[in-house]
C-alpha cells in the first residue's frame, strides 16, 4: 500500500514543528513552566501542539494525541505527538531536540517522522518501504541497522543514569553491560534511537519513556531492520513511563539477557 499521502501530511507536521521550535531556539524570552511532573514544558512545546493539533483535527479529520495534554478528534486515525523531546536541552541551548510524530491506522503505525532542526536532520519512514533520513547537505539516504552480532564488539548507548531505578532497573547493572561493549557514548532522548536506525551504533538502553517518545522512533528502527523492546503491556499506555531496549536485532537477545529483562 502506498503511503505518500500520509508522509506528505507526517512532513508537513514536522515543518510547522521545526520552524516554531527554531524561532524559540536560544531566545532569551523563552517562557517555561512546570508541569505537575516537574517536567519542563516551554512555549514552544505548547505552540506546536495547539497549531499541530488543529490541523490534525480540522485538515486531516484525524484523531490527536500529543504530550502537552491535547486529546482531539474521533477518527481510528490517530497521530501520536511530541512537540519537542529533549525539552530540557531545548530550554538550555543544547542541539539534541526534536519534534516526535507518527500516524497510527487502527492498531498499526503507518508513517512516522523525526525532525531536529537544530541539527540539520530528519528521520522518516513508512510501513514497508524501509526507513530514511536527509543529512545536513539536503541528501536523502535510506538506512539500515548495523551487522555488529556481539555484545563484545558494540558500540552500546545509553539514557541518563539516574533514571533507571525509577522503573526497577539498578543502575550498576547498566554500569556491568555498557563495560561490556567495545564502545559506549549518552547521547539520550530521540537521538539514540536514530543512531541505531542508521547502524551508526548497536544498541541502546533508554529510560524513562512515554509512548510520544518513542513510538516515532521504533518504527524508524523497526522499519530499518532493527528491534525495540519494551513490556508489551506498557506500549499500549500513553502516559505509562518505560524502560526501552533498541538494537540492530543481533544484540538484542544479549542485552535483554544481561539486564534480565523478559
Amino acid at each position: 500500500m502506498n503511503y505518500d499521502k500520509e508522509l506528505k501530511q507526517a512532513f508537513q507536521l514536522s515543518d510547522i514543528a521545526d520552524e516554531i521550535g527554531m524561532k524559540y531556539f536560544l531566545s532569551r524570552e523563552l517562557k517555561v513552566t512546570t508541569k505537575p511532573d516537574n517536567s519542563p514544558v516551554t512555549q514552544g512545546d505548547t505552540e506546536i501542539e495547539e497549531t499541530l493539533s488543529k490541523i490534525v483535527t480540522k485538515d486531516y479529520n484525524d484523531s490527536y494525541v500529543g504530550e502537552e495534554g491535547t486529546r482531539s478528534g474521533q477518527n481510528s486515525r490517530r497521530w501520536l505527538v511530541d512537540p519537542i523531546d529533549g525539552t530540557k536541552n531545548f530550554l538550555r541551548g543544547f542541539p539534541v531536540w526534536g519534534s516526535l510524530i507518527s500516524l497510527k491506522d487502527g492498531e498499526e503505525v503507518i508513517v512516522a517522522s523525526v525532525s531536529a532542526p537544530a541539527l540539520g536532520r530528519r528521520w522518516w519512514a513508512t510501513k514497508g518501504s524501509g526507513s530514511w533520513t536527509r543529512d545536513v547537505s539536503g541528501k536523502e539516504r535510506q538506512i539500515k541497522v548495523s551487522c555488529v552480532e556481539h555484545l563484545s564488539d558494540s558500540f552500546l548507548l545509553h539514557g541518563t543514569f539516574n533514571s533507571y531505578e525509577q522503573v526497577g532497573l539498578k543502575t550498576e547493572k547498566v554500569f556491568d553491560l555498557i563495560r561490556s561493549a567495545w564502545r559506549h557514548r549518552s547521547p539520550g532522548d530521540f537521538f539514540g534511537h536514530m543512531l541505531i536506525a542508521e547502524g551508526v551504533a548497536d544498541g541502546f538502553v533508554e529510560v524513562p519513556s512515554a509512548l510520544w517518545d518513542i513510538e516515532a522512533s521504533k518504527f524508524i528502527v523497526e522499519q530499518a531492520g532493527g528491534k525495540v523492546w519494551s513490556k508489551p503491556e506498557d506500549m499500549k499506555k500513553v502516559q505509562q513511563q518505560r524502560l526501552v531496549v533498541s538494537s540492530n536485532s543481533f544484540v538484542q537477545k544479549e542485552i535483554l539477557d544481561f539486564l534480565k529483562l523478559k
